[in-house]
């Protein structure tokens, strides 16, 4: 109670320690997602939504917050165009079309 009262938050008396506890809990200091994130999330939902069709082409488990910046910006940079579309071009099977 006496930090509560030194950082100017008023409590009553009969306040649960879970409740006095949770507030002075800081919040996580994330910082904000960058650019890099952002594809790595959109390479990961790619390879979910596609990974019956691109399994066999992938180098790694498909989990992009495994590898560097680097790596998944020229990852990114191979797939960008794939991954506006809504499904890659699906490969044909032997003897299909005849």
């Amino acid at each position: 109670m006496e930090i509560m009262k030194k950082w100017g938050i008023r409590v009553d008396r009969d306040t649960p320690v879970a409740e006095l506890v949770a507030m002075l809990e800081v919040p996580d200091p994330s910082p904000p997602p960058t650019i890099v994130d952002i594809w790595r999330d959109a390479i990961m939902k790619f390879v979910e939504e596609n990974r019956i069709i691109v399994e066999e082409q992938m180098a790694c488990d498909g989990n992009c917050y495994n590898h560097p910046d680097a790596l998944v910006a020229a990852c990114y940079a191979n797939v960008k165009e794939l991954i506006g579309t809504s499904t890659p071009r699906r490969r044909k099977k032997a003897g299909a079309g005849k």
